[in-house]
């Protein structure tokens, strides 16, 4: 994946309003079913791999591994569609979150290697775990992971990647990704790694499961997290994907991981300005 941020835009803001007349129509067909799902909303939509795997896969792995690892199979019209939605302002500003955890990831390991001789992570809800993997792949030998995931299945896919990226000292816990204390109360990591899991929660569990995590982590252990904020794809993404997600601002990230005991947080806004990475010093 190239390091630089994805950043295009002139292609959508000239097709905008066809968009939001298929969002309309999608939304109109919802409300005339008697259970308000439509199982394909076109098959310019539903009928493209990418795409399909996206929406039947919604909040998953595979939804972020389709997004993140996208390469063209289709060709003629149905190729140049599929790789229209993939490059939506949305998925564009995924893939920098994802290059932006990647710099944030390799710059604390750097840091607690000084500091601590090795870096032990701990990933909640981590999915495949590829973004850690990348930033772990530089520092081999010094590095320990220890990967949380309520869903079997991204911890097999996550197996996988770890050994394309030749990395061993890796350690697959399956169990509920809101009670680390109990899945990783002997690991004491030095950086705590949990991007994604936040836009499904509310404030409250937020503050409570970073309390829970302080009681497991080393002293001054780095949080690292990231958060999606409103944008006009939202829509778009909650009625042709079915993919739900709370969104919150900038600041109102900041807030909260300050009253989560959280601080000081550095805050890193991909340029789309959909997703911010923050890292931080989590306290008791």
């Amino acid at each position: 994946m190239k390091k630089e941020f994805e950043h295009l835009t002139w292609l959508y803001v000239l097709t905008w309003p066809m968009i939001w007349l298929f969002v309309v129509w999608v939304r109109r067909r919802k409300r005339r079913g008697t259970d308000h799902t439509v199982a394909c909303y076109s098959r310019w939509w539903d009928g493209l791999p990418a795409v399909h795997r996206m929406r039947e896969s919604a909040a998953k792995w595979p939804a972020l591994d389709a997004i993140y690892n996208w390469a063209p199979t289709l060709r003629g019209l149905r190729g140049w569609l599929e790789w229209y939605y993939l490059h939506g302002c949305a998925c564009q500003a995924l893939r920098n979150r994802y290059r932006c955890v990647v710099a944030t990831l390799e710059l604390a390991i750097a840091d607690s290697i000084a500091r601590h001789g090795e870096a032990r992570i701990l990933s909640l809800a981590a999915g495949t775990g590829q973004s850690v993997f990348e930033a772990a792949a530089r520092f081999k030998g010094h590095v320990q992971i220890v990967a949380i995931d309520a869903d079997d299945s991204a911890l097999l896919a996550s197996q996988t990647l770890a050994a394309h990226y030749g990395l061993t000292n890796v350690e697959w816990r399956c169990g509920n990704v809101l009670h680390p204390h109990t899945l990783a109360q002997d690991v004491q990591p030095t950086i705590i790694e949990v991007v994604g899991l936040f836009d499904y929660l509310q404030d409250a569990t937020i503050r409570g499961l970073l309390r829970r995590l302080a009681r497991v982590a080393a002293p001054d252990s780095v949080l690292i997290t990231a958060h999606i904020h409103p944008h006009r794809e939202a829509l778009v993404i909650k009625e042709l994907l079915d993919w739900e997600m709370t969104y919150r601002t900038r600041d109102d990230l900041e807030r909260l991981l300050t009253s989560g005991g959280c601080s000081p947080c550095h805050l890193t806004t991909e340029p789309h300005g959909i997703f911010t990475v923050a890292c931080g010093t989590l306290h008791l």
